[in-house]
């Protein structure tokens, strides 16, 4: 769109012009690299654009770019600077108006930052049905407009090397063709935006064959030649021949299918609660389920082991793993279901001080007795003493501290938790890459860890021998355990061979819900939500304070008791039991789980106690019904294993795959194979990995190599790449 430049452009003092920013770089980002902002559209108290730039001096000609909606957000000018050995030669240099940290509102000789936008977008939004010819060049554009009508006539800015810096989006659905100037960078510039078109989405692409007589560089803005006519052109663009379109770019990975519904009405006494935590978060369904059986499995497991049918009792210790993305307001489910763990543990602390002060003056008493009778009797009568000492007895045992959720996630955390603490607890944690990437995960200690923590599941004693030949054995321990963390740290959790051959993560029950981001408008939480909370947190915390059995003068050596299966449970689970083992063969369908499924049946079980004694602390028994939504929540984990296993077996040069295309979508045009392992993700870091995953990238066609090299950062390079969409 040509203006009248001595309407537009405003003549500047010399003042003015000295403080004119001479900024001559094309490229820019949104903020300038002295914090200015890019300012669009451009507002009614802007100031007039500067009339000169430099020793270009005034300008010739001039474009206005509109947005979509019309609006004025900048230009690209022009100047004619013939020279000798080039008399048609032109100067282009775009104008954008920025907003300074103080506020100022100035013009730059800069671009638009990447993607920037079409000439004639504006139009395409007024014309959604026309068909779209791609010319190079503004002057092309509004010669083109003139010739076709019919057509909307675009152009992108920064001329024909400047394709892949621009906005192609708004071409998606529409039929495009391409006028290419006659001349070796126009085929160039064609093929650029016929794969750029077709990445967007464009219905269809076609390229205008100029004739080899024709001119050299001839654009629609020349004359015809001669000989031509307004038929022939219109002739050319309907015969305009399809364009090579590329293969659009194929998954790294397979996409995970989407996962059954969470079970909540499974959940027995539990599902009140997970559903109010649901209404007051809009959290997925599972995350709320998982939280609420977490808390329920720490407060029973103090207070019962279920007997199987095959006669061995286990705990009701129970681990939950919850992959989610950042936003599914993982924090918010797990400190409303924890909330009377945490008020139990406040009123512990209390307790625990008051204890602590009456130890200290019984144990006083007794160290003072002790020095005593061996100072009075110890050297002269030593078997006197020692009658004494034995009447005396052990000294008195200090309060159990108030510990139920370690405060720090590793397994050393946990042991001391268990050994000086109640003689349960659980490990929770809303940020499960803490413990993943922690010290306890680290190479060194990840198997010890989880040889522990897979012991403690299975009710065994937790020894230990550490430094200074100190034996620590545990009897009667337990620990629940949930542990929440986003996808891409779940992959390495569920792809480490070695914990899949050390067998923790059998013991483990995985949920991944689809995220529930951008589905969560505004709701008041219903009254019934508190009320329901209000009753399992009661629940909670009478559990948490019934006085567990435990050994003799060892109150945190537990004796839970034995519950049983009834006759009906027991006739369920042998079914579903047998019905794992029928399908755990090597061409089994539950083959990819083979570790997991083998547990399955004690994982049933195990939920049964659970929902059976949050239910009702004095049972007897686990019910038939109890016991067969257990086995419902089972068949859910089940399913999440195998629709997890996939991606957590994925080659590891896939998942790096993923890093470095991310990492190149975050670059200004073409890439370097050398800034891909200086500055590219942890892992491809050495120039042959680098140039493995581009090979990948490129193979899955979400790269190309440019064959001729290109300039990056001032420097020519030969292997570089660009993204083909």
């Amino acid at each position: 769109m040509i203006d009248n430049i001595d309407d537009q452009f405003s003549p500047l003092t010399g003042e003015e012009l000295s403080r004119t920013p001479d900024r001559t770089k094309h490229d820019a980002k949104q903020r300038a690299d002295d914090g200015a902002v890019i300012v669009m559209p451009i507002p009614d108290d802007a100031p007039k654009p500067p009339a000169t730039f430099g020793t270009l001096g005034a300008p010739h000609a001039f474009w206005s770019y509109l947005d979509h909606d019309g609006m004025l957000i900048g230009y690209v000018v022009r100047w004619d600077t013939p020279t000798a050995d080039d008399p048609a030669k032109k100067t282009f240099r775009p104008l954008t108006l920025w907003r300074t940290r103080g506020g100022k509102l100035e013009w730059r000789w800069m671009s638009w930052p990447d993607p920037r936008p079409l000439y004639g977008l504006h139009r395409l939004v007024e014309r959604p049905d026309a068909s779209v010819l791609v010319v190079e060049g503004e002057k092309a554009a509004d010669a083109a407009a003139k010739l076709f009508p019919d057509h909307v006539c675009i152009t992108s800015p920064g001329g024909s090397n400047a394709a892949g810096k621009a906005d192609w989006a708004p071409l998606a659905g529409r039929a495009v063709t391409i006028w290419p100037d006659h001349d070796d960078a126009g085929a160039t510039y064609a093929d650029d935006v016929a794969r750029l078109a077709g990445a967007a989405g464009a219905a269809h692409v076609a390229t205008v064959t100029v004739p080899a007589g024709w001119p050299d560089k001839w654009d629609l803005a020349d004359d015809l030649p001669e000989g031509a006519t307004l038929d022939d052109l219109k002739r050319m663009v309907t015969e305009a021949k399809p364009a090579m379109m590329p293969e659009p770019p194929l998954p790294l990975r397979r996409p995970l299918s989407n996962p059954e519904p969470f079970p909540v009405d499974a959940l027995g006494a539990l599902k009140a609660a997970a559903e109010a935590i649901h209404a007051k978060t809009q959290a997925p369904m599972a995350i709320c389920g998982q939280s609420v059986l977490a808390v329920a499995s720490l407060a029973t497991q103090a207070h019962a082991d279920v007997v199987l049918p095959t006669g061995s009792s286990k705990p009701l210790s129970c681990f939950f793993l919850t992959i989610a993305d950042s936003g599914e307001r993982k924090t918010s489910c797990d400190d409303l279901a924890l909330k009377p763990v945490r008020d139990f543990v406040d009123g512990l602390r209390l307790q625990y001080q008051s204890e602590l002060v009456e130890h200290q003056r019984s144990f006083g008493l007794w160290q003072a007795r002790y020095d005593e009778i061996l100072k009075l009797k110890g050297k002269k009568d030593p078997a006197a003493a020692e009658a004494d000492l034995l009447a005396l007895g052990n000294p008195p045992p200090p309060p159990l501290l108030p510990f139920l959720l370690p405060g720090e996630p590793t397994i050393e955390g946990v042991i001391k938790l268990l050994r000086y603490g109640l003689g349960f607890g659980g490990l929770s944690s809303s940020e499960g890459g803490a413990f993943i990437g922690g010290f306890g995960m680290s190479a060194d200690n990840k198997l010890k860890t989880a040889a522990h923590l897979s012991s403690i599941w299975d009710g065994t004693p937790i020894d230990r021998v550490r430094g200074g030949d100190e034996v620590v054995v545990l009897y009667g321990r337990r620990l629940s355990l949930h542990l929440m963390m986003q996808p891409i740290v779940a992959e390495r959790l569920l792809g480490d061979a070695e914990l899949i051959g050390q067998g923790l993560l059998s013991r483990i029950l995985v949920a991944a819900p689809p995220p529930a981001a951008g589905t969560r408008r505004w709701r008041e939480s219903p009254l019934s939500a508190d009320l329901a909370l209000k009753i399992y947190g009661d629940r909670i915390t009478s559990l948490l304070n019934r006085s567990p059995l435990h050994a003799e003068g060892r109150p945190a050596e537990l004796l839970p008791k034995p519950l049983p299966l009834s006759l009906g449970a027991r006739s369920l689970w042998v079914g579903y039991h047998d019905t794992i083992e029928a399908q755990c063969g090597p061409k089994g369908a539950l083959a990819p789980i083979n570790g997991l499924a083998n547990k399955l049946p004690e994982h049933a079980a195990r939920l049964a106690a659970v929902l059976e004694m949050t239910n009702n602390p004095d049972a007897a028994e686990i019910d038939a019904a109890t016991m067969a939504d257990a086995i419902t929540l089972a068949t859910f984990y089940q399913g999440e294993a195998l629709r997890l296993f996939g991606a957590g077996q994925t080659n590891p040069d896939l998942v790096l795959a993923e890093k470095v295309l991310g990492f190149v979508r975050e670059q200004a045009g073409p890439v370097s194979l050398r800034s891909i392992y200086q500055r590219g993700p942890n892992g491809a870091r050495d120039k042959a990995t680098a140039t493995r995953i581009m090979g990948i990238l490129a193979g899955h066609n979400w790269l190309e190599k440019i064959e001729e090299g290109a300039e990056i950062d001032g420097h020519k390079v030969r292997d570089a790449w660009r993204l083909r969409c």
